[in-house]
């Protein structure tokens, strides 16, 4: 990692982000069905498996990952309520 400039791991924390919600070929299926990804690779294991190694030495920013994941909890939860009424 180079400090030589100011970062903010916003890539990296994407990456990580999106690591952290591929782990095998059907998951990249999915997001491809729902246009989160475009898959030029080829096949989606070799997408998973890119997402899987790249992501294993990524320095996230944990103050991005935690808001994040709190509008996730959010937005489930909201959905969660409204399914129910």
């Amino acid at each position: 990692m180079c400090l030589d400039f100011e970062n903010d791991f916003g890539i990296s924390s994407y990456i990580s982000f999106l690591d952290s919600l591929i782990n095998e070929p059907n998951d990249v299926k999915d997001l491809r069905k729902a246009r989160v990804l475009f898959n030029f690779l080829g096949s989606d294991q070799e997408v998973a498996n890119l997402f899987n190694a790249i992501g294993a030495d990524l320095v996230p920013n944990l103050e991005a990952d935690n808001d994040v994941n709190f509008q996730i909890q959010k937005y489930y939860e909201n959905s969660w309520m409204t399914w129910m009424a």
